[in-house]
């Protein structure tokens, strides 16, 4: 954790002056902060017998905005330690009484419409430009961001020269080192929790001079740093796992894969080509006789 002002620090040395109701319902909020944050002002107040406006009083006194801004502060604080059983713990509170099925549309939908704040169509442009001019794309992603990196290798193949994917199934990451070079273009994508490998991994490639593209969740993600490039892609303030920006990653990546198409359109075309030839050579797909 960073030396920032936490939640805990704002109630130590304002306890004295808090009343017995808000003094009460922050000790709640400590005891029970890992899941303090996916309840609403209301919720939180039914909590400890208390009313909606004694909650928002307590976020005035301990000098935040409101209670949004208390909550992102705990979310913030908690975002690197929470952990998946913590999450799913909450996924009851979260959709009770509600169609998880609408729920998902929504936010999915939500998270679409947001990614115009966060991506700029220069920035593809000048990352696939600069992707396009090197002879070998690395593509990173472990734990619940494996899945996305094979997802992008899967289609990248298709288009590009030389495409690696690396996640926890890899198996010498000695030699995949050991080849990284100024010649290399790696894609690193991770969200909270971070995993470790992927953090060491990125600060290796940046040592080797490969040309780094992070895809994460905020500026203070340890993967920022090591990144020539990078685009933040929010989690969602009550998200369960990764699968809730699964759906921004692919989006984004889909456009990033038409724009290098369009910037390399000819050797694009002869890699279809060919692949189009194999398939048929070793008869890949079922044909209705």
């Amino acid at each position: 954790m960073d030396n920032r002002i936490t939640f805990f620090d704002r109630v130590a040395k304002s306890k004295d002056k808090l009343t017995k109701k808000q003094l009460k319902l922050a000790e709640f909020i400590m005891r029970n902060y890992k899941t303090a944050v996916f309840l609403s002002s209301i919720e939180l107040g039914e909590q400890v017998d208390t009313s909606e406006a004694t909650v928002i009083r307590l976020a005035n006194a301990l000098g935040y905005l409101g209670y949004t801004d208390l909550i992102k502060d705990i979310q913030s604080y908690i975002k690197e330690e929470i952990t998946t059983i913590d999450k799913l713990e909450n996924l009851g509170n979260i959709y009770k009484d509600k169609s998880i099925l609408d729920e998902v549309l929504k936010n999915n939908s939500l998270m679409i419409k947001s990614l115009k704040k966060y991506i700029r169509q220069d920035d593809i442009e000048k990352i696939t430009e600069d992707m396009s001019k090197y002879k070998r794309i690395v593509i990173v992603g472990f734990e619940s961001s494996a899945g996305l990196a094979e997802y992008i290798g899967y289609n990248l193949v298709r288009m590009a020269q030389n495409v690696e994917v690396v996640t926890h199934n890899y198996g010498n990451i000695f030699n995949l080192i050991n080849n990284v070079d100024d010649r290399t273009f790696v894609i690193v994508i991770s969200f909270p929790r971070y995993s470790n490998k992927v953090v060491k991994l990125a600060r290796l490639f940046k040592n080797k001079d490969a040309k780094t593209f992070v895809v994460t969740d905020s500026e203070m993600s340890p993967l920022i740093k090591y990144g020539d490039y990078s685009i933040t892609i929010p989690v969602h303030d009550n998200y369960i796992s990764n699968l809730d920006v699964s759906v921004a990653v692919i989006t984004l990546f889909q456009g990033i894969m038409l724009q290098y198409g369009a910037i390399n359109y000819n050797q694009v075309k002869k890699k279809l080509k060919d692949l189009e030839e194999f398939n048929k050579d070793y008869e890949m797909f079922f044909i209705n006789e």
